[in-house]
């Protein structure tokens, strides 16, 4: 089990069966966005980068991991791995869609 292995924040992404993490020590899972899949080249490094950037702006772990996963399968509707990161505006318009 995740939980008995560390005293930190723990993130294990699983492509289109979303990321599971431990939040105050139990295990949770956020599903993956529903996309059509062209290229997934970067999409863990987008991944952690949305995350990374979340959680430094005061974000919520449960909101800094659903951005993470949304920005990962917006990204993975693109060819290419950098070329295919999306921008703030269309990550919003993406997410807006789900609200």
């Amino acid at each position: 089990m995740m939980s008995g292995r560390a005293n930190g924040a723990m993130y294990v992404t699983a492509g289109a069966k979303g990321c599971y993490y431990l939040s105050q020590g139990k295990m949770k899972h956020q599903n993956s966005f529903k996309v059509e899949v062209v290229d997934t080249t970067g999409a863990g490094d987008v991944f952690h980068g949305a995350l990374a950037y979340a959680l430094a702006e005061g974000s919520s772990q449960e909101q800094a991991v659903q951005l993470a996963c949304a920005t990962a399968a917006l990204k993975c509707t693109q060819p290419g791995g950098r070329s295919g990161i999306p921008d703030c505006d269309q990550l919003n318009t993406f997410l807006s869609v789900y609200d």
